[in-house]
């Protein structure tokens, strides 16, 4: 089964592609198109109708795990019409080849279409994304379910963490600049309840996804998310603790955000029922013990 997986050199993308190369039943093609320092990926510019089209062309994919975005809030806001060529209009050609060439795409979404007022939500609850990045998702996830007559699939899933290339690579890991500061007094939300998910987690669902559909035909949405809740203010005191660092600097807030912040959900726990529907189990992970591991193999000289 050859399987395109764009943006493998992001956040997720690396660890889907590392948990699908060299498997014998996946030739896994791992693509990107800034980030080229890794010999094993290749180079393509999704956002380019026609080179996209010539890779088809030549590669035939029976699979395409669709993890490439924009998925900074911030970013998104600063330049939508970039951040829409990336996150809707690739991910309609791509849908438009896939749907050409008889292949089945998996599109990775986000728990920000919902607006976070009715947790827990189904894979069926109406979406209201509260941000453009939130918007931006939601509009890839109605392309990529109205394409090829309803036979691709959605993968929701909350704030990731994984192993990292830099601090910022996360919005969980990027809390540890000011975690590590501790001359300097910083305020954490202690608000919004968030649901870290490491991404080899998530890797080991699309894998499973993957292998599930070569029986029967993956269609529709789907949740995946870990089970421990947590706030931006309670992963810091985690890595503070993990790390050996005081938190005496680290405060907790409970403020609304102000009407200049991005609007982000307040609780977008995912029930993930269709997956465990389907007999695809759901990996947990212990926070604390990942972080750890994470940020020591990040701050070692040469990691």
């Amino acid at each position: 089964m050859k399987v395109l997986i764009t943006g493998a050199s992001g956040l997720l993308g690396r660890r889907v592609f590392k948990r699908l190369k060299g498997l014998p039943n996946f030739d896994a093609v791992g693509s990107c198109f800034s980030r080229i320092e890794d010999k094993d990926l290749i180079k393509l510019d999704i956002t380019d109708r026609q080179c996209l089209e010539q890779w088809f062309l030549e590669n035939k994919p029976a699979a395409v795990v669709h993890c490439a975005a924009e998925r900074r809030p911030n970013i998104v806001d600063n330049n939508p019409s970039l951040a829409y060529s990336l996150n809707v209009k690739a991910t309609q050609d791509l849908c438009d080849l896939a749907e050409r060439f008889h292949c089945w795409l998996l599109y990775i979404s986000t728990d920000y279409v919902f607006d976070g007022k009715n947790a827990p939500y189904s894979e069926s609850d109406s979406a209201n994304p509260l941000n453009t990045y939130g918007k931006h998702k939601l509009a890839g996830e109605e392309i990529v379910l109205s394409a090829a007559g309803g036979q691709n699939a959605v993968l929701r899933v909350p704030i990731l963490y994984g192993p990292i290339e830099y601090l910022g690579e996360s919005a969980v890991t990027i809390l540890y600049d000011k975690v590590r500061e501790v001359s300097t007094s910083c305020s954490m939300d202690d608000r919004q309840r968030r649901y870290p998910t490491h991404t080899d987690a998530v890797a080991e669902v699309i894998h499973d996804m993957l292998i599930k559909h070569q029986e029967q035909l993956l269609t529709g949405v789907y949740h995946l998310t870990d089970t421990q809740m947590l706030t931006k203010y309670d992963m810091a005191l985690a890595m503070a603790d993990v790390m050996q660092h005081p938190t005496a600097h680290i405060k907790a807030s409970k403020l609304e955000p102000s009407s200049s912040d991005t609007p982000r959900p307040y609780d977008c726990h995912l029930h993930t029922d269709r997956l465990r529907q389907v007999s695809i189990p759901i990996p947990s992970r212990d926070f604390r013990t990942e972080i750890k591991r994470i940020l020591t193999e990040n701050l070692m000289p040469g990691a």
